[in-house]
């Protein structure tokens, strides 16, 4: 899936995406779609968000986090871990 896209896109995006892989003879249950998101540390999804991409079909969310550049990556890490632990309880 492209990148930024809301958890309203992938409800309508994947099942469009799912029923071409059927038409052209392919198992759309084995397919996986993962969600970029270009955050900064005041922009992490929310848990609803978190749960309505897990609820669309998302099975793997990708952060990338543009403060790295700029600050220590392992700072950016550990701010990253709230939203971590939040997404391994959906």
């Amino acid at each position: 899936m492209p990148g930024g896209l809301s958890p309203e896109q992938a409800e309508k995006c994947i099942p469009q995406v799912k029923r071409m892989a059927r038409e052209n003879g392919r198992d759309s249950e084995r397919m996986e779609f993962s969600v970029m998101l270009g955050i900064g540390s005041q922009q992490a999804p929310t848990t609803e968000a978190l749960e309505r991409y897990a609820a669309a079909g998302i099975t793997r969310v990708i952060i990338l986090a543009a403060e790295t550049a700029a600050r220590d990556g392992v700072e950016v890490v550990r701010g990253l871990a709230p939203l971590v632990e939040r997404a391994a309880r959906i």
